[in-house]
C-alpha cells in the first residue's frame, strides 16, 4: 500500500514540475492519430535484479528500463469518455495529458504499465487509474517504435541510466 501513495507521490511531485508542452526533461519520441508521446529524459533508469536471498547483491538489470511517460492528448475530449466509462465519479472533462509509469522488459520485449495519474492544462490533477499489467510488444504497433526508441536511447545513455539505478 505504502509503494503506491509513494508512486502515486511521485507522479503528482512529477507533473507538478511539468508543463503541457512537455519541453526540457520530456524528449518526444512519437506522434499518433490520438497523443504526442514523451518520455522523462530525467528519471530514466535500469531496473533491479530481485535477490534470491538476504545476502545477494541487488544490482541494476539493464534489462529491465524504468521510465515515466506523458502523453499529450490531440482530442482529450475522446480520452475524457473512455475515462468517464472507467470512472464516472471524477469529472474527466478537462483532461489534457497524463503521466505514467513504465517498465521495459528487453529480454521478453514486453512492457508494464503502472498507475497512469491524468491532468488538466494548468498541471492540476483530476485523477489516477490504478493499473499493474504486462503486456507483449505487439510487432508493427505504435507501442514497438516507443520500445525501439527507448530501448537504443538507454543504449546511447548506459552510464546516465546506470548512474541512476
Amino acid at each position: 500500500m505504502s509503494k503506491k501513495i509513494l508512486a502515486i507521490t511521485f507522479v503528482i511531485m512529477l507533473a507538478a514540475i511539468v508543463s503541457v508542452s512537455a519541453e526540457g526533461r520530456w524528449q518526444k519520441v512519437i506522434n499518433t492519430d490520438e497523443y504526442r508521446y514523451y518520455f522523462d529524459t530525467l528519471t530514466i533508469s535500469y531496473g533491479r535484479t530481485a535477490p534470491e536471498n538476504k545476502r545477494d547483491e541487488i544490482k541494476p538489470d539493464k534489462n529491465i528500463i524504468d521510465f515515466y511517460a506523458q502523453k499529450v492528448y490531440w482530442n482529450p475530449q475522446n480520452t475524457a469518455a473512455i475515462l468517464e466509462e472507467l470512472d464516472s465519479g471524477i469529472d474527466w472533462s478537462q483532461v489534457s495529458y497524463s503521466v505514467a509509469e513504465y517498465r521495459y522488459d528487453i529480454k521478453n520485449k514486453k512492457i508494464y504499465q503502472g498507475n497512469i495519474s491524468f491532468f488538466d492544462a494548468n498541471s492540476m490533477i483530476i485523477g489516477t487509474i490504478t493499473r499493474s499489467t504486462w503486456q507483449k510488444i505487439i510487432k508493427g504497433s505504435d507501442d514497438e517504435k516507443i520500445y525501439d526508441y527507448i530501448a537504443e536511447y538507454a543504449k546511447k545513455h548506459d552510464r546516465e541510466l546506470k548512474r541512476r539505478s
